[in-house]
């Protein structure tokens, strides 16, 4: 047995040394499997990275389409600027402001001084009620509004005891801009007239049954940069651009809370996925967990994918600085102080300082403005001729600061500019006995204005004059 176990044993290693061989070549052959499994999952792995990389960059170019989508097709129409609450603001600052100003009818005098005229309808209708049917305070708001937007606030003078010598005014009606069509009248480059073509309509269309047309005697016009003086360009045409921005941005800003317009993060898995896939997680998840009302719901994810969020914010696009940027521009446009709309913002100090920068760079040309077109429209020749002349009182906003205002009525009231019983009246009080009187101090007289008495108080005597002294009243009567 170990006979032929020894003369069998190089069979027996050549057996050994065949099997050997064959376990090593299907060893290769797995190692070689194995590889190229491998090499299989991370080019998959690769590809699933390329795809999400595409993904993702599809999601900010989808992004910025849309953004320069609304930018472009975004109309600023009064509704729409309307709707921005820095605009709004402005608007109702401004034509509130004008809108509680009195207005009063003047004549000036050959001396320069001037004299109120008092009990004339034209004062009662722009200060009381134009008409039946609305307040002095809507009516002119209104058309400061209109003077704002359109470059025009109008209004329909209806006239009566019309003849060649002048008419008076019965009613006036403010006329929206929206229903206006302005055709200029031109005697080859003068304009010499213009035709007003109003609708009834609330949306501006015209239509035969309900246009009227009136002619630019029977129109009340508050203009703003006109060349023709009977239509004028507003801040919705100057300030297109700005708006536009606005909107774009409040737009988006909506999107963001409302549709998560701007992509938060990405959702990644190792399985490759088809598009009818993709696009039913993609539903799913917006449907789930879109939205502002979703946005803390608990998110789960199956087995293999995962969430990436991506480190982009709207603070990180500087968006808010935009923002604010943007509010500064339309407040800059308006000419309203920043820091009437904010208190961010406080450059003046004060709301009577606020006030009085109001007035003097913004107010004042609306108020000429809205002068003029007073003096144009509701005086007839005669009475322009004569110097009548409109004018809105201005003294609540005219005013400084309270110290600064008490202060000039006391220098007035020592020097004999103003009475007590006329700063009491400014102040809000009752007159008090004596207090018509001109303060001028002991060693000089005081005279009523009323009477034209004087009194001489450090005589302790009363001195009266007659309007026109002759031989016998040259000296004083003294009682």
């Amino acid at each position: 047995m170990a006979i032929r176990d020894y003369l069998d044993g190089p069979k027996r290693v050549a057996e050994l040394e065949k099997e050997l061989e064959t376990r090593t070549q299907k060893l290769e052959k797995q190692t070689e499997k194995l590889t190229t499994r491998t090499q299989e999952l991370e080019s998959h792995a690769q590809e699933l990275e390329t795809r999400n990389q595409e993904l993702e960059t599809q999601l900010y170019t989808n992004f910025n389409e849309a953004f320069q989508e609304y930018n472009n097709y975004i109309n600023p129409t009064v509704d729409k600027v309307l709707q921005l609450p820095i605009a709004s603001q402005c608007i109702d600052i401004l034509s509130g402001s004008i809108a509680q100003m009195p207005v009063y009818l003047f004549k000036r005098n050959k001396d320069g001084s001037r004299t109120e005229i008092e009990g004339d309808n034209r004062v009662k209708l722009l200060n009381v009620k134009p008409n039946e049917h609305m307040g002095a305070y809507q009516f002119k708001k209104q058309i400061v509004r209109d003077h704002l937007l359109h470059g025009g606030g109008y209004a329909s003078i209806e006239k009566i005891n019309e003849d060649a010598f002048g008419f008076d005014v019965d009613e006036l009606y403010y006329l929206p801009k929206r229903n206006l069509n302005i055709r200029t009248i031109k005697a080859d480059y003068k304009p010499t007239g213009a035709k007003f073509d109003i609708t009834s309509d609330g949306d501006g269309t015209q239509t035969k049954s309900s246009m009227k047309t009136l002619g630019e005697d029977k129109i009340l016009r508050v203009l703003r940069d006109s060349e023709d003086g009977f239509k004028g360009i507003g801040i919705l045409k100057t300030g297109e651009e700005i708006f536009r921005q606005a909107l774009h941005e409040a737009q988006f800003v909506n999107g963001i809370f409302s549709r998560g317009a701007f992509p938060s993060g990405v959702l990644t898995t190792t399985a490759r996925l088809s598009q009818p896939t993709i696009d039913r997680l993609r539903n799913a998840w917006a449907d789930l967990y879109g939205g502002s009302n979703n946005s803390a719901k608990t998110v789960i994810l199956e087995e293999g994918i995962d969430y990436k969020p991506l480190q982009h914010s709207p603070v990180d696009m500087q968006l808010n600085e935009t923002r604010k940027s943007t509010k500064s521009e339309i407040c800059s446009l308006f000419g309203v102080p920043e820091s009437m709309i904010t208190t961010a913002a406080n450059k003046y100090g004060s709301i009577e300082q606020n006030s009085l920068h109001l007035l003097k760079h913004t107010l004042a040309p609306i108020i000429k403005a809205f002068e003029d077109g007073l003096n144009i429209s509701l005086l007839d020749k005669a009475e322009r001729d004569d110097d009548y002349f409109f004018e809105f009182d201005v003294e609540e906003l005219s005013r400084a600061t309270e110290k600064e205002r008490i202060e000039s009525f006391v220098t007035g009231v020592n020097g004999a500019i103003l009475t007590i019983n006329e700063v009491r009246q400014k102040l809000g009080y009752d007159k008090v006995t004596g207090g018509d009187d001109l303060l001028m101090g002991l060693g000089k007289v005081a005279m009523n204005t009323e009477t034209g008495k004087k009194t001489v108080f450090n005589l302790g005597q009363n001195i009266t004059t007659e309007d026109k002294p002759n031989a016998e009243s040259q000296q004083p009567n003294r009682t």
